[in-house]
């Protein structure tokens, strides 16, 4: 009887020490599967890469793949004679992070040895600087296209037409000291295509429905906005990397957000006082957009 008890509980036993170690083998590879498919759908994938395109010289470019970092290319710039990479041998990266590409160096350009050595822009790129001189000019041709709009005869509002083309002429001005704060710095210009303003049809919808002024001040809300934040986004670049560059924090802050905090103030006003005009439902729009007008011209 004490020798079957001993057999069955010894049979026991083996059966518990073969099938729980399977379960778990098993339940280790299901969550090793688990957190590969998990790592798999956080690790978005990029569109496919493009060599940059440089001020002065070209890239060329190498596919180097890490299994910590993901997809990088390393692209070297090459530089026509007699001019020099500087720094040199530095090579700018591109990351694939979370479905988009991360530069990281991009401050390498070429310099002419004949050039006089001046300060440069080692914190922000040349190149985030030439964006900001392409969204301002970019700016300036819609403000351009929108202020011929209410000098049609059909619109006809000289208030607005004399605003618009101050916005204008605000926007190559800065774009203009913004190029010769890159030459100041020692770095090049970069002008870029600019494409053709799309607001014929918006504000040709906004004249049909008797509310074109309201239509104008809201992109122009937007479009400054946009130039805001990408002045923010250099600064809070520069503000990050550990060599410091407080001229160009200074000039951005004092010369840029000073007159862009300015004006997106003003635009709202105008938003908010049209909108109340319209909210009243009682056909009063037109009366403030008369009004307004008037205080513009």
């Amino acid at each position: 009887m004490a020798r079957g008890v001993v057999l069955f509980f010894s049979g026991l036993l083996i059966v518990i020490g073969v099938f729980i170690p399977m379960s778990v083998l098993q339940d280790t590879k299901t969550s090793g599967v688990s957190k590969k498919a998990k790592a798999g759908k956080a690790r978005l994938s990029c569109p496919p890469f493009e060599t940059p395109v440089a001020v002065v010289g070209h890239y060329q470019c190498l596919e180097k793949r890490r299994k910590s970092y993901g997809e990088i290319y390393a692209c070297k710039l090459v530089c026509p004679s007699p001019m020099q990479s500087r720094p040199k041998k530095q090579r700018v990266l591109h990351r694939c992070y979370k479905g988009r590409w991360t530069v990281f160096n991009d401050h390498v350009h070429c310099v002419s040895s004949k050039s006089v050595f001046l300060v440069e822009q080692q914190s922000a790129s040349p190149e985030l600087l030439n964006k900001l001189v392409t969204t301002h000019l970019n700016h300036s041709y819609s403000y351009l296209a929108m202020a011929y709009f209410f000098d049609r005869a059909d619109v006809q509002l000289p208030g607005f037409h004399k605003y618009f083309m101050g916005l204008y002429k605000n926007s190559v001005d800065l774009a203009q000291d913004i190029m010769a704060y890159i030459n100041k710095r020692g770095g090049y210009i970069d002008l870029q295509e600019l494409p053709r303003p799309r607001l014929a049809e918006k504000l040709h919808v906004g004249h049909e429905e008797g509310r074109v002024g309201l239509v104008a001040m809201e992109t122009a809300v937007d479009m400054e906005k946009e130039s805001q934040q990408l002045a923010l986004d250099i600064i809070d670049r520069v503000e990050k990397r550990t060599v410091q560059d407080p001229h160009l924090v200074h000039t951005l802050e004092h010369n840029h957000m000073d007159y862009k905090i300015k004006v997106i103030k003003e635009l709202v006003d105008y938003v908010s006082h049209l909108r109340a005009f319209e909210q009243t439902g009682q056909g009063d729009y037109e009366l403030g957009e008369y009004d307004i007008d008037n205080s513009l011209q």
